[in-house]
């Protein structure tokens, strides 16, 4: 809470720097590094577009919902992977009926959809959608750096495309627990809020 750790600052920087974002924060589980994301980026009533299978969606109790009040936008990916044009048709536009798309959400590698791999020109290309739409981008990257080894690339080159990046410490990293969330600093200044009210 109070930032004095000099241990858990310099995890923090190491993640940071590994994602090429300017600050990270530790948190205890993947599931609640997804949350905080989705609190920092999200209001109640907002419109968040992820894959139908996705961690979020699938294994996280129904957070996004129960806890922010958000609305999940499934799109229908093939093995876990969404398609840029698929993701452009499911940010409805402007209509006194509907919720708002607020936040795209990318899973990668993916669980459900047995470790499949977003390639970088897919994310270019949801990237490129999002920006259409001046919507940001999260990444859970739970297992980022098995996906950039696959790839072949840092995992900077991964978290590039997104606006906020959780990843574990406890997958592929093999440390018994933990996860961090990196972003740009004002935005890991509000998660930081949101941390501490899930407590």
């Amino acid at each position: 809470v109070f930032g004095e750790d000099p241990t858990v600052n310099r995890l923090e920087e190491l993640g940071a720097r590994k994602m090429g974002k300017e600050a990270a924060l530790f948190v205890p589980s993947g599931t609640m590094g997804n949350i905080v994301a989705l609190l920092t980026h999200c209001k109640r009533g907002d419109e968040v577009v992820l894959e139908s299978d996705c961690h979020i969606y699938y294994y996280e109790v129904g957070g996004m919902s129960a806890l922010g009040g958000m609305i999940p936008r499934l799109v229908q990916g093939r093995n876990g992977i969404m398609e840029p044009d698929d993701v452009k048709a499911a940010l409805r536009e402007g209509n006194i009926h509907y919720a708002m798309p607020a936040l795209i959400c990318v899973e990668n590698t993916h669980n459900r959809g047995g470790g499949t791999v977003y390639g970088l020109d897919k994310l270019a290309g949801i990237r490129e959608v999002a920006d259409s739409r001046g919507i940001p981008m999260h990444l859970d990257g739970a297992r980022i750096f098995n996906a950039a080894v696959k790839l072949g690339v840092d995992a900077s080159e991964i978290a590039k495309y997104f606006d906020s990046v959780q990843f574990c410490l406890s997958k592929g990293l093999s440390a018994p627990v933990g996860s961090l969330l990196a972003g740009d600093a004002a935005y890991t200044a509000r998660a930081r809020k949101y941390r501490k009210m899930l407590g």
